[in-house]
C-alpha cells in the first residue's frame, strides 16, 4: 500500500514538472514571436491594429485614481474633452497612428493622453482589471516608456498570465491522460494563447475559474467559493459558469464548522463577491443601453442554436451528467438575453470543456462530446466566432 502511495506521488510529481516545462516552452517561445515580429502596428496586437483592450485597461487603470467610481458609472467622453487637430498632430507617432479615441486628462503628460476604445458607456469591467494592469499603468505613466513598448509589455504580461491556465491544463492531462481530455487541451490551448496576442487579459479570470473547477473535484467548497469569486472580481463574464457558485457554496455549507483559515477565506470570497457585484451595478444601466449585436439575430441562427443545444443537452443526459447540463442550461439562458456577444466570449467555457469527467468510457466520450457541441456551437453561432483553433494563429504570423 505505500509503495502504491509513493510511486502515485512520484507519477504526480512528474506530471507537474512536465508540465512546467512544456508551459515555460511555450511560453518562451510564444514570447519571442511577439518580441520579435516586425512591429506592423503600434498597438502590437497580432491582427496589427484591430484589437484595443490592452492598452484601454491600462488608461483606465491610470485614470481610476481621479475620477474613483465614476469610472463604472460614467463614460470618458462625458468626463475628459476630445484631442483636437493640432493636439493630435503634436502626439508621438505611436499614440497618433490610426489613433483611437484620445482625451486630455488636466495634469497628465502631454504626450500621454488617455487612449481607449469603448469611451461611450462606463467601464464594463470589474475592479480586478486594474489590479492586473497597474504596474503596467504606473509604469507607463511616471518613466519615459513609449505607448509601443507598453503594449508590447501588456500583451506579454496577458500571454504569460495565460500559461498558468495552460500550465493547469496540461497537469491534468498528463494525470489523466486520454484522447478526449488531450483533444480538448489543445484546443484550451490555441484558444488562450490567440486571444492573448491579441490583448485581452481573460486569462486571467479563467485560470481563477480552472482552480474553482479543480477544488469542486476535490469537494473543498469554500476554496472552490474563494476561487469562483476572485474569478468575478476579475471579469464579470465568470458569471458564465454561475452555477459553479452555487455548487461551491453548497460543498462549503456542509463542510461547517470551517476552520480559522476557512472563516478568513470566505471573508475575503464575500469582499471579492462584493465589489464584482457592487460595480457591476454601476455600470448596468451603460450596458444596458448598447444596442444588441449577437448571432442570434435571425430564424436560421436561432434554429442553429436550437440544434446546438439540443445536441449538448442530450449527450449530457445520456451521460447522466445533470451538474452539465445545469451550466448548459444556464449558459443557453445568458446567451439568449445578453445585449452583445463576441467571439473572445468562448474563453469562458474553456474551464467548462476541461472539466472533470472527461476520459476514453463510453459515458465520459458523451461528457466531452456535449461540452464541446456547446462551446463550438455557442462559439460559431452565437458569438459569431470564426477562429479555428491554431490554424488562424498560424495564419495571423504570416500576415
Amino acid at each position: 500500500m505505500f509503495e502504491n502511495a509513493a510511486g502515485a506521488l512520484r507519477d504526480r510529481s512528474l506530471s507537474r514538472a512536465r508540465a512546467i516545462g512544456l508551459a515555460a516552452l511555450s511560453l518562451s517561445f510564444w514570447s519571442g514571436v511577439c518580441l520579435w515580429r516586425a512591429p506592423l502596428h503600434p498597438w502590437a496586437d497580432l491582427s496589427h491594429g484591430i484589437y484595443t483592450d490592452h492598452f484601454s485597461h491600462v488608461n483606465a487603470a491610470r485614470v481610476f485614481p481621479r475620477i474613483g467610481i465614476d469610472l463604472w458609472r460614467r463614460p470618458f467622453d462625458r468626463l475628459f474633452r476630445p484631442l483636437n487637430r493640432a493636439e493630435l498632430a503634436a502626439l508621438p507617432a505611436d499614440v497618433a497612428t490610426e489613433a483611437p479615441l484620445v482625451y486630455r486628462v488636466p495634469g497628465w503628460p502631454k504626450d500621454k493622453p488617455l487612449a481607449a476604445h469603448w469611451t461611450h458607456i462606463g467601464r464594463p469591467y470589474p475592479p480586478g482589471d486594474l489590479v492586473v494592469v497597474a504596474p503596467l499603468a504606473a509604469a507607463y505613466h511616471f518613466t519615459g516608456l513609449s505607448f509601443f513598448t507598453l503594449n508590447r509589455l501588456t500583451i506579454l504580461w496577458f500571454l504569460a498570465l495565460a500559461h498558468v491556465s495552460i500550465y493547469l491544463l496540461l497537469r491534468r492531462a498528463l494525470e489523466e491522460p486520454s484522447l478526449a481530455r488531450w483533444g480538448i487541451t489543445v484546443v484550451c490551448y490555441f484558444e488562450l494563447v490567440y486571444w492573448s496576442l491579441q490583448g485581452f487579459y481573460d486569462g486571467a479570470a479563467v485560470t481563477a475559474l480552472i482552480a474553482c473547477m479543480l477544488f469542486l473535484e476535490r469537494r473543498r467548497g469554500v476554496s472552490a467559493l474563494l476561487a469562483y469569486c476572485a474569478a468575478t472580481a476579475l471579469h464579470f463574464r465568470a458569471f458564465f459558469l454561475a452555477p459553479w457558485a452555487l455548487w461551491s457554496a453548497w460543498l462549503a455549507w456542509r463542510g461547517r464548522p470551517w476552520s480559522r483559515r476557512e472563516r478568513w477565506a470566505l471573508a475575503a470570497a464575500a469582499v471579492l463577491s462584493a465589489a464584482s457585484l457592487s460595480t457591476f451595478v454601476l455600470v448596468w444601466p451603460s450596458i444596458r443601453s448598447l444596442p444588441t449585436h449577437t448571432g442570434i439575430d435571425s430564424d436560421g441562427a436561432v434554429l442553429a442554436f436550437g440544434v446546438v443545444v439540443g445536441v449538448s443537452a442530450a449527450c449530457l443526459a445520456w451521460a447522466e451528467a445533470w451538474r452539465d447540463v445545469v451550466v448548459l442550461a444556464w449558459a443557453t439562458f445568458m446567451f439568449i438575453f445578453m445585449r452583445s456577444l463576441f467571439a473572445w466570449y468562448g474563453l469562458f467555457l474553456l474551464p467548462w470543456l476541461a472539466a472533470p469527467g472527461i476520459g476514453g468510457r463510453p459515458r465520459e466520450v458523451a461528457v466531452a462530446a456535449g461540452r464541446f457541441a456547446a462551446w463550438a456551437g455557442f462559439s460559431f453561432v452565437a458569438f459569431n466566432d470564426r477562429v479555428i483553433p491554431g490554424v488562424t494563429l498560424v495564419q495571423s504570423l504570416f500576415q
